[in-house]
């Protein structure tokens, strides 16, 4: 990929840095399917299988193009002195250079519906693809078991029991998938919500629906007011166990 069109920077230096473009691996070991192990929780009570008709809400996140060049593209942007420091790229360039092609997004969309998901509308890049379905749906597509679980404080929830599997159809282009299960996660003030650098788990982040997962930046709280009231430090903090997840961000808009 020639970088260097999408931004005016000149070519000459942007070589210089990029160096050459990866080649293509043809003929390759198979592709591995994405997994989601079941959700390992302390405060998860297994209840049984979940009722076929409970419904299940899907985001199936799909590979970018591309990635060694996109890496690439997200270091010079971000190196003092790099031809492309602070140069970034639209939307639509983003797009057109980095997103699941049209053919390949298609692909997941008919695959979702044959296995009797409703597919909602997409984002312009292509890179996720929402789906409502049933547990039934979601047992037979993943090839795994929902079940009814009780989680302390939070009531009656669901997750899958054994591990879930992306078919082999789609399997070369799908990431990751949130929403196998919808239990609630519970954050510390004392450890980060995000830990950059760390591998992608949609499923030690809790809810995993498709709006959390297009948070690709937890939101902060904001700091609180000095008040004259004294707070109660008698009562010790509740200990938290965290498994923090981050998805790998890019300063290029998508």
């Amino acid at each position: 990929m020639n970088v260097s069109r999408l931004v005016p920077v000149a070519a000459a230096a942007l070589l210089a840095s990029a160096g050459p473009a990866s080649a293509a691996r043809v003929g390759g070991p198979p592709v591995a399917a994405f997994t989601a192990e079941p959700p390992a929780r302390l405060d998860l009570t297994d209840l049984g299988r979940a009722p076929a008709a409970t419904p299940v809400s899907l985001a199936v996140m799909l590979k970018y193009r591309n990635q060694a060049e996109l890496d690439q593209l997200v270091l010079l942007q971000a190196t003092p002195g790099s031809p492309l420091f602070h140069h970034f790229i639209t939307r639509a360039q983003f797009a057109a250079e980095f997103s699941p092609t049209p053919a390949d997004y298609l692909r997941v969309v008919q695959s979702l519906r044959a296995a009797g998901f409703a597919v909602r509308p997409g984002l312009p890049n292509r890179t996720i693809v929402d789906a409502d379905g049933t547990a039934s749906a979601a047992e037979r597509y993943f090839g795994t078991q929902i079940h009814r679980v009780g989680q302390t404080g939070y009531g009656i929830r669901y997750a899958n029991a054994t591990t879930a599997t992306v078919p082999a159809a789609i399997a070369d282009v799908v990431r990751s998938v949130a929403g196998l299960d919808n239990v609630v996660e519970m954050k510390s003030d004392r450890v980060p919500a995000v830990n950059v650098g760390a591998a992608p788990s949609f499923f030690t982040v809790r809810p995993a629906t498709p709006s959390a997962v297009r948070s690709r930046v937890s939101t902060r709280r904001p700091s609180r007011k000095p008040t004259t009231t004294p707070r109660n430090t008698t009562s010790p903090e509740p200990a938290i166990r965290l498994r923090s997840s981050s998805t790998p961000t890019s300063k290029t808009a998508t």
